[in-house]
């Protein structure tokens, strides 16, 4: 965790898909990794699903941030991916969602949702009492992808989220009361 609040001070853009895993993975899924033998007493075997719990759910905030960073001065989305897409610093400075932004986004958004379904597992080995707030919590950070593809891939104007109405319909198909 150390580790990650140094990265933050430090910033700089991931040159590659793996730096910004290993980003998420000391910004979030070490927070998640502290908790984790509060939520269960299988502990030590869930760590590889809460680290990709971590990860997923720092990838949605960059999803949803891009915006919002980018006036930060800052870029997550990597630099191999952003060349590999076309995607230019002076476009998200106009904040166009072209084609290429989009398949950009999506390549992460897929990334992300399968490391969500990845850690879906570990639910049923949480202790009981922990297991609807993570369920709760992995299926509405979930949303935010389908929410931003919902507005048409604006992560620059608003920042979208996941309503009341939504997450209530999500726990409620999840069998969380």
């Amino acid at each position: 965790m150390l580790t990650g609040q140094r990265l933050d001070y430090n910033f700089v853009q991931p040159d590659s898909n793996r730096q910004l895993l290993d980003y998420a993975y000391y910004v979030a899924s070490s927070v998640g990794l502290l908790l984790l033998p509060i939520l269960s007493k299988k502990f030590e075997q869930l760590q590889l699903p809460a680290k990709q719990l971590g990860q997923a759910m720092q990838l949605t905030n960059i999803l949803r941030d891009i915006g919002e960073d980018f006036e930060n001065g800052r870029i997550y989305l990597p630099k191999s991916a952003m060349r590999a897409h076309g995607v230019t610093e002076t476009m998200l400075a106009h904040h166009q969602i072209t084609p290429n932004f989009i398949a950009l986004w999506e390549e992460l958004a897929q990334q992300a949702e399968q490391l969500y379904d990845d850690s879906l597992g570990m639910i049923a080995d949480l202790d009981l009492d922990s297991q609807a707030a993570v369920l709760s919590a992995l299926l509405v950070y979930r949303e935010i992808l389908s929410e931003v593809r919902r507005h048409g891939y604006d992560v620059f104007s608003t920042r979208q989220h996941v309503s009341r109405k939504r997450k209530l319909e999500l726990l409620r198909q999840a069998g969380i009361n």
